[in-house]
């Protein structure tokens, strides 16, 4: 993680996917691991085939374990074994209601890089009346959304995922919902950019639980900001595209996450 009180430094895509390659001799073998899983295990192939046949997906595995073959096909089963059981492809905001009904998440936008970008709002956390279960789900939801939305000519593409903490209350620091995150996330490997805005004491304290659940090259690409962080937001995403709330030019924040929101969330070439 990085701290930041000015300026900071996030690598475009060009940046990243080039900061470690995969071993290509590695992919193809890895790939066809991944197929015998779901052969042997019998699992979902409606949840899981686009995954394991995925080489941009082996490809991830290998860059987030630093190209050891083992590690990158535990990690890469986990992905592939929880997605069989927790199904992320058919969630819909229907299964979970009430931490969709808080309006914490917001679909806002795509980056400068084309990424898309969530941003979380603090303030409206109220982690206490909604399940572990239905938060990751909401998660899950979350990261499948980005995913559809990402340009299909950039497979290592990423979200940036911006969390405001102006507001939250330290009695809101659910811990159980913060390993949760965690948890999702690192199904995904390779995807997520997180950024922290308006940091204070309660934030430090939950990256504190937060950060070994992480892998490193995820906990690496965190960086959190206390006040000053309209810089990076303008470097990156564009203070056109961000909300007044966060210091952005934009008239209007951008509405509650819905299924209308989700549908309208995709690709735009002209981004």
């Amino acid at each position: 993680m990085t701290t930041k009180t000015g300026d900071a430094e996030v690598k475009g895509k060009e940046g990243i996917s080039e900061e470690i390659k995969a071993d290509e001799y590695k992919v193809v073998p890895l790939v066809n691991k991944f197929i015998d899983l779901m052969a042997d295990e019998d699992l979902d192939e409606s949840e899981v085939r686009h995954v394991c046949e995925d080489e941009y997906f082996s490809r991830r595995c290998l860059i987030a374990s630093y190209n050891n073959e083992k590690k990158a096909f535990e990690l890469g089963a986990r992905g592939i074994r929880w997605r069989s059981e927790f199904k992320p492809r058919k969630i819909s905001l229907d299964d979970f209601p009430t931490a969709a009904s808080q309006h914490v998440y917001e679909l806002t936008c795509h980056a400068r890089n084309g990424w898309p970008v969530v941003v979380g709002k603090g303030k409206n956390w109220y982690p206490w009346n909604h399940s572990v279960d239905e938060y990751s789900k909401m998660m899950a939801f979350i990261l499948e959304t980005c995913e559809k939305s990402m340009d299909p000519d950039d497979p290592y593409a990423r979200v940036y995922v911006i969390i405001d903490f102006q507001g939250i209350s330290k009695f809101n620091a659910d811990l159980r919902k913060v390993a949760a995150f965690a948890r999702v996330i690192a199904k995904y490997p390779e995807r997520v950019v997180g950024v922290g805005v308006n940091a204070d004491l309660v934030t430090m304290a939950m990256w504190v639980f937060l950060s070994p659940l992480l892998d490193k090259r995820t906990r690496d690409r965190m960086t959190i900001f206390g006040s000053n962080f309209k810089p990076f937001l303008e470097e990156h995403i564009g203070l056109d595209q961000i909300g007044p709330t966060l210091g952005g030019n934009r008239m209007e924040e951008y509405p509650p996450m819905s299924t209308q929101t989700a549908q309208k969330f995709k690709w735009n070439p002209t981004v």
